[in-house]
């Protein structure tokens, strides 16, 4: 079966517009370390946790606050990203932080992903 030069040239449109999504996607996030946890901060009346470094957070959104790495119960995978570093912290295991290059939490960097890496 032949194509038509129209459909080709849409079906090429539609693949350029597709790795495109995918490029964007990409750089929606800054990875950090691997750093060590120096302190887990949790709530002030609400459900959230902030992971404290010891140096000034990475900050690509440009949060007004760079004290800590900033988590909101409303994130997706909020329990997730706190289990990690809960755990991190318990074995002194360093970790990588993942944060958002255009959203802050509590006006500070937003977590998107912890990964432990080995101690």
């Amino acid at each position: 079966m032949r194509m038509s030069s129209s459909a080709k040239g849409i079906l090429a449109l539609s693949i350029f517009a597709i790795a495109a999504l995918f490029a964007s996607s990409a750089g929606a996030q800054t990875q950090v370390g691997p750093v060590r946890i120096s302190m887990l901060s949790t709530g002030w009346g609400s459900d959230s946790f902030g992971i404290f470094t010891g140096s000034p957070a990475v900050n690509p959104a440009g949060c007004s606050n760079t004290d800590s790495y900033m988590s909101d119960g409303l994130d997706p995978g909020h329990k997730t990203y706190y289990a990690a570093a809960l755990t991190a912290l318990t074995m002194g295991a360093s970790v990588y932080i993942v944060v958002s290059n255009q959203n802050c939490a509590s006006s500070r960097p937003n977590i998107i992903g912890v990964t432990i890496a080995n101690p």
